[in-house]
């Protein structure tokens, strides 16, 4: 198959979903595309699968209903005709649905920050948690961070207006290590990130994570869209946004409280901040691009920003 839009990519991902669950098979939890993996890392040689998430990995009989063959083929309709094609699989196992990063909780609402920054003014080395823009009440100048005593200050924070939602929460090395079992120092290296123009290559087959301590939910990423965000209030506060992903899941993966979670991915690990889900059933979110946020942060902080990790 020559060429693959993002309307394909959707049709083949719910086409083969929606095989094995006729078939009974609730372990599948989610499909997607992107690089064949090998040992969780990146497998050049295969550059293009379909990823099967599943609860945990099982040894069936290639008879059996629920086996995942190496290679599963598909079919789309081309030229008025269906058609049928194959393509590598890739299963990969996957803990509970959990979200990552940590409860905060501003004057009437509650949300949610992960991904870690650092910066340095005037010789002085700061640390900071990026989170949502919206989730914080208009004129709070500090919130309270779960795990930690007494608030924490909003170093910058976006208007709904804005193109970006985003906010850094200033935070010190000892509350890291509080937060996380990773130590975050002056020589962490940078976290590398998606950028928007490698997501625009990979869109049609973009797999990945929302990770934390307590498992994965495997998400879909199924295309980068602009400002415009059905069946979701907390999107629709914010009609302005750029640089968005839309992503599907499991039954309440986008979760009220959620948005500001990391997206995590086996690739370029930081692919996106969360900043909502879709009601009723919050299945369906989106998450907005790093590249665009750090440029804000490294505005709001007055100083260039380095992404390190995750909480």
């Amino acid at each position: 198959m020559k060429s693959m839009s993002i309307a394909d990519h959707r049709r083949i991902c719910r086409q083969l979903l929606l095989r094995y669950r006729r078939r009974g098979d609730k372990g599948v939890v989610a499909v997607g595309m992107g690089r064949g993996l090998k040992n969780r890392e990146p497998d050049p040689e295969r550059p293009f699968v379909i990823h099967f998430f599943v609860r945990r990995k099982r040894k069936l009989h290639a008879r059996h209903p629920h086996f995942i063959p190496p290679r599963i083929r598909y079919s789309l309709t081309r030229g008025g005709r269906r058609k049928q094609y194959a393509m590598t699989t890739d299963v990969i196992a996957i803990g509970q649905p959990t979200v990552s990063g940590v409860k905060i909780d501003s004057i009437t609402q509650w949300f949610t920050a992960g991904y870690v920054l650092r910066w340095t003014i005037a010789g002085q080395i700061n640390w900071g948690l990026l989170a949502v823009g919206h989730g914080i009440d208009s004129g709070a100048s500090a919130v309270t961070v779960a795990g930690l005593s007494g608030p924490r200050t909003v170093v910058g924070q976006t208007a709904l207006t804005d193109a970006i939602d985003a906010s850094v929460i200033g935070v010190s090395t000892a509350d890291l290590a509080v937060l996380s079992a990773v130590s975050f120092g002056p020589d962490t290296p940078a976290l590398p990130y998606l950028t928007e123009a490698d997501a625009l290559n990979q869109i049609q087959g973009l797999s990945a994570f929302l990770d934390s301590t307590g498992g994965n939910i495997a998400i879909n990423i199924v295309s980068i869209t602009g400002a415009t965000f059905p069946g979701s209030p907390t999107i629709l506060e914010l009609p302005n946004l750029q640089h968005m992903m839309y992503a599907t899941a499991g039954t309440n993966a986008f979760a009220k409280g959620a948005s500001g979670s990391p997206w995590i991915s086996d690739g370029p690990p930081a692919v996106a901040l969360q900043t909502g889900g879709c009601a009723p059933n919050y299945a369906a979110g989106y998450g907005q691009l790093m590249g665009p946020i750090l440029q804000w942060a490294a505005v709001a902080v007055s100083a260039p920003v380095t992404m390190v990790g995750w909480v």
